[in-house]
């Protein structure tokens, strides 16, 4: 018998996947252009938002990765 749970978690963790990708992905660009434009006189400029988002990415995904221990396989 297939455990109908498993098939359902299967099915959903993409779609949670994809979900959060595209909330934080709209939450990135509100954030960066908000800075960008938090004082007419004293903006930021593009490089270094696109810079300080990547960098901060980087660490909260790489953080993830080592608590949750992820490991990549290879797909045969």
């Amino acid at each position: 018998m297939v455990d109908r749970e498993k098939i359902i978690w299967s099915v959903n963790n993409p779609i949670l996947f994809i979900l959060l990708a595209v909330f934080l992905f709209c939450l990135g660009s509100v954030l960066s252009k908000k800075v960008g434009y938090a004082y007419a006189s004293d903006s930021v400029h593009p490089l270094q938002i696109v810079y300080a988002r990547f960098f901060f990415a980087l660490i909260i995904i790489g953080g993830l990765f080592i608590s949750l221990k992820i490991n990549f396989k290879a797909v045969k």
